[in-house]
């Protein structure tokens, strides 16, 4: 992922009906910054979850450090699920701030 961007993370789930699930919270961590999407922020599409950050959102992340990713969820307000931890290295950019 490269900061000032605005990526497109496709996450794959398997073994996951996504019409049981309830509730969902991908979450990026970088040491104590967090950017956090719900349900209504990504976009099912079986088996796949398309996340996408804004420029302000991996700005917050710092360049060649590694950030961590993870999804949970619950599948009929009943079943929680998590995923596996993924990690990613954020890589610098040249121009800082928000391009417009």
């Amino acid at each position: 992922m490269t900061r000032g961007t605005t990526p497109d993370i496709i996450a794959t789930l398997s073994g996951v009906d996504f019409s049981e699930i309830t509730s969902l919270y991908v979450t990026i961590r970088q040491g104590s910054v967090i950017v956090e999407k719900t349900m209504d922020d990504v976009i099912l599409k079986s088996p796949d979850i398309h996340i996408t950050l804004s420029q302000k959102e991996t700005l917050s992340f710092s360049a060649n450090k590694e950030a961590q990713i993870q999804i949970r969820g619950m599948l009929n307000g009943e079943r929680a699920f998590a995923t596996n931890i993924k990690k990613t290295t954020i890589k610098p950019i040249l121009k800082e701030g928000v391009i417009e």
